[in-house]
């Protein structure tokens, strides 16, 4: 039965040769503590290896024994085989309650969102978690499952140089950077025929899938972004919202499609938000003012778009906003 805390390598000339010898330098280790190596990542001058209790560096030292193994902490772990990203010369990766990096030493990362992950997560089908880098957008990913799907159906990711995080439903099981190819590229669920395909990402402003005659069909891609609650003060004040001056850029060729900019409000936050105002921009060649009545205590804006061959970028969204009493 093979050890599941031992850790080999083949000798450096021949990578067929695995047994230790003066004239090799094949060799092997045995992590000192857990019950099982669980995962591991390069990372940018030794190798992570996590087993369920801690996390261990295998760096190279040279002869007689080629690699050296040093405990680098315990108590933590990792959620699955693929959770962990390499970004920047630091090492991401999912743990059992938190987001972690590693650079040297043991970090927890600050999440806005980990209540959102945790709470709504499938533990029986963790080893699924998937993780990836995207470079071009300084940001790290990680699809997994919730707690109603067997399957990744969710991601949350992270910029590391704005610091920020997002989230969303998208069902991806593998990741490939654009070193490779110059987009990423990815593998996952799509359509509702539940299909597994190949997506080329960051390409392009439509969706690209093949019919059933073979032939390529552009779909809409249908895109969002919506903030968090933003409130007055402390939130006993009223908002009213009489305006807004979107701005942003249409990336496509469609001159006709709308951008559409919503408000949703709620007056409690055990209220469900509700749309307050909607209003579609279709052009930017003539900039425009949105005139809206919105009365609420916490809002939160949505802009969004459904039509093929556009895109959009958005900028610094102004509002005018004055208080409006104060009311239980």
């Amino acid at each position: 039965m093979a050890d599941p805390l031992l850790i080999r390598w083949s000798n450096q000339e021949d990578l067929l040769e695995w047994e230790p010898r003066r004239d090799t330098t094949a060799g092997f280790l045995r992590v000192s503590a857990g019950s099982r190596i669980l995962a591991h990542s390069r990372g940018r001058q030794e190798t992570v290896v996590w087993t369920d209790i801690g996390m261990n560096a295998l760096t190279f030292t040279g002869p007689p024994y080629t690699f050296g193994l040093n405990t680098i902490a315990s108590n933590v772990s990792i959620v699955g085989p693929n959770a962990a990203v390499e970004a920047r010369n630091q090492i991401y990766w999912m743990d059992l309650n938190a987001f972690r990096f590693y650079n040297g030493s043991v970090n927890s990362l600050p999440c806005t969102v980990q209540s959102y992950v945790f709470d709504d997560f499938n533990w029986f089908q963790r080893q699924k978690v998937c993780s990836g880098h995207n470079s071009r957008f300084n940001e790290v990913w990680w699809w997994y499952p919730s707690a109603s799907s067997i399957e990744n159906n969710r991601y949350v990711a992270y910029n590391y140089v704005d610091d920020y995080w997002i989230i969303g439903e998208m069902s991806r099981t593998a990741w490939l950077d654009s070193s490779f190819s110059g987009y990423p590229i990815a593998w996952g669920v799509e359509g509702t025929l539940s299909r597994y395909r190949l997506f080329q990402h960051e390409i392009g402003v439509n969706r690209v899938l093949r019919n059933f005659a073979g032939a390529l069909q552009a779909a809409p891609l249908s895109s969002y972004i919506e903030g968090a609650d933003l409130t007055l003060l402390e939130g006993d004040q009223f908002a009213f919202i009489s305006r807004i001056a979107p701005d942003f850029t249409k990336t496509g060729t469609s001159a006709n499609g709308p951008v559409v900019f919503e408000i949703k409000q709620r007056n409690f936050p055990q209220n469900s938000l509700t749309t307050g105002f909607s209003g579609a921009l279709v052009s930017t060649s003539n900039p425009k003012e949105l005139f809206v009545r919105v009365r609420t205590r916490q809002f939160a804006l949505r802009v969004s778009s459904n039509t093929v061959d556009m895109g959009w970028r958005l900028g610094t969204t102004r509002f005018d906003i004055r208080d409006d009493g104060r009311k239980l």
